[in-house]
């Protein structure tokens, strides 16, 4: 790891230590969103990293992106998943978008005075793209927007909403277009998603969208082009879901080890060589899926759209998030719910972590696309 690169650790680590840790049980119990701490982070250039310099962005790469997701959720998952998610849809955005788009709304979310959403999940489509529902028709110079959207992350606290919607319904994928929705507009109604297993500190609602008008000018490159753009974006999403486990993942091995030093776990345990073998084995776990996690961004950054890049991000994504489960379960086993520690506990780790099988992709989905990628060689 370069210098500059330590030193990102060490104060994106600090600043965790200082206001994501210690607010994390309260933010859980509450199921409250941590907007202050948002805006923070943002002022420390932890939110949208890589929103460029020429939008008052940081600039950085998909390697820092990880870097900073996996610190951030090492400290809390909750707190972390709100922090990281505040940029949703900007890369596609920064990529895709008019420059009238991307000085309207990146300046402002890089600065932590906006937040931004991505509605792909419907009530009966989650990995199946291709078969959402909602709806986009041109009525002169606007587009109206239909549907429904679900387990959208920032869905009621967004102020623009990165909205795909079906422009030709019988093309399948190929009828897909992308739109960018201010979360004021007439005929938008949000439901907050209340408690969830895990993540209780992020944002998750229901978006219905009611005959929503958006100028035309609001289409985000060309009609017809939405999941193209979005597939251009998805390995970077799964790399970093991949370093939010290992993060979590990383806490959890820290904590183990120190209870395991303490003598605070089960004397069935920790007088057995069971312990001590097993804390060797979720160590090795934890560096092998770094390994892979960081490989997979090093390609995203200097090989990004290429299949190899793809393929490492989705096996860094599923192998990341698997192994982190199997972690706080070994983990728990080993020394119990740990609840009364300073900052998140085992168990909410094992709540939160349970996510990560899931979004961007679940784990079976992932599993097919790896084999079809591998088989296409």
């Amino acid at each position: 790891m370069s210098d500059e690169r330590q030193a990102l650790r060490d104060s994106v680590r600090s600043f965790a230590e200082r206001h994501v840790r210690p607010a994390a049980a309260k933010h859980d119990r509450d199921e409250s969103y941590p907007a202050a701490i948002r805006r923070k982070a943002a002022e420390n250039g932890f939110v949208a990293p890589t929103v460029p310099t020429a939008f008052d962005g940081p600039g950085r790469d998909v390697r820092d992106a990880l870097l900073i997701a996996e610190e951030l959720w090492r400290a809390d998952p909750g707190i972390g998943t709100a922090l990281i998610s505040a940029d949703a849809g900007t890369r596609l955005i920064d990529r895709y978008g008019t420059r009238q788009q991307k000085s309207r709304w990146l300046p402002r979310i890089a600065a932590g005075e906006a937040v931004s959403a991505i509605t792909i999940t419907e009530p009966d489509h989650g990995s199946d793209v291709a078969s959402i529902e909602t709806t986009a028709r041109r009525d002169g110079s606007e587009w109206v927007l239909d549907g429904t959207k679900t387990w959208v992350t920032n869905g009621s606290v967004a102020d623009v909403l990165v909205v795909l919607a079906k422009t030709n319904t019988g093309a399948g994928h190929a009828g897909i277009s992308t739109f960018l929705v201010p979360s004021d507009r007439p005929g938008i109604e949000t439901e907050t998603l209340a408690g969830t297993l895990g993540l209780r500190a992020a944002d998750f609602a229901a978006v219905e969208f009611d005959a929503v008008r958006v100028p035309a000018t609001n289409l985000v490159g060309e009609v017809d082009d939405g999941f193209a753009q979005l597939l251009t974006f998805l390995a970077a999403g799964r790399a970093t879901v991949a370093a939010e486990a290992l993060g979590a993942a990383s806490a959890v091995v820290e904590r183990v080890g120190e209870q395991i030093a303490a003598e605070d776990c089960p004397p069935s345990h920790r007088s057995q060589p069971r312990g001590d073998a097993c804390y060797l084995d979720l160590r090795s776990s934890v560096a092998a899926a770094r390994s892979l996690t960081y490989r997979a961004g090093h390609a995203l950054s200097e090989r990004p759209g290429e299949a190899r890049s793809e393929r490492l991000a989705n096996m860094a994504k599923l192998y990341a998030s698997e192994t982190a489960i199997d972690v706080v379960d070994r983990g728990l086993e080993l020394c119990g719910p740990d609840t009364g520690s300073t900052g998140p506990s085992l168990e909410k780790y094992y709540r939160d972590l349970r996510a990560t099988t899931i979004i961007e992709g679940t784990s079976e989905s992932i599993r097919s696309a790896i084999a079809r990628q591998l088989l296409e060689e």
